[in-house]
């Protein structure tokens, strides 16, 4: 019953299904189908327990990787959502001791605040705290575009070098 409610945890998050598709009928049937046995757990179970667990393992193997990488890379952005709302994405770029290169999106905040350098400094020092980033005899170079707000915000966080992404200079 845990290996299924996990399953329909992942179901969730990884496809990006509302929690109430535990409720749906179709969803409640095919379940039913498969194991007429297992009672399906509340929306309220899915989001309160199980996907902020496979939030929080999945985290921590991110982190474990990046505890163990000599060297890890920044490149951010600042976007709209379709619906007016401000984000910005942090990812981390990498390569492990078996010479694989991983890519990890580390967060995709909401920026309610005003886009100045000095916020936007405070949101990747945070990121590069949560996540334990921070080394103390190598720097971490951050991509960005080429807004100076960006550019500011990589310096006064005390990152850097900062590197222009070469697509937003070319367009």
């Amino acid at each position: 019953a845990k290996a299924l409610t996990n399953a329909i945890g992942v179901f969730i998050g990884a496809d990006m299904r509302p929690y109430s598709v535990v409720q749906n009928e179709g969803f409640k049937y095919m379940l039913n189908v498969l194991e007429p046995r297992y009672d399906i757990p509340s929306r309220t179970h899915f989001s309160e327990k199980i996907v902020p667990d496979l939030y929080e393992q999945e985290k921590k193997k991110v982190v474990d990787e990046l505890s163990v990488a000599p060297s890890v890379a920044l490149t951010t952005d600042g976007w709209t959502s379709r619906g007016t709302v401000s984000y910005v994405t942090i990812t981390a770029h990498f390569i492990t001791a078996d010479w694989e290169m991983k890519s990890p999106v580390l967060q995709t905040r909401p920026l309610y605040e005003s886009h100045t350098g000095s916020h936007l400094a405070q949101v990747l020092t945070q990121a590069v705290e949560e996540w334990k980033i921070k080394r103390p005899t190598t720097n971490i170079p951050v991509t960005t575009d080429n807004a100076k707000n960006l550019i500011n915000a990589v310096n006064e966080a005390g990152l850097g070098p900062q590197i222009g992404c070469f697509a937003h200079v070319v367009n």
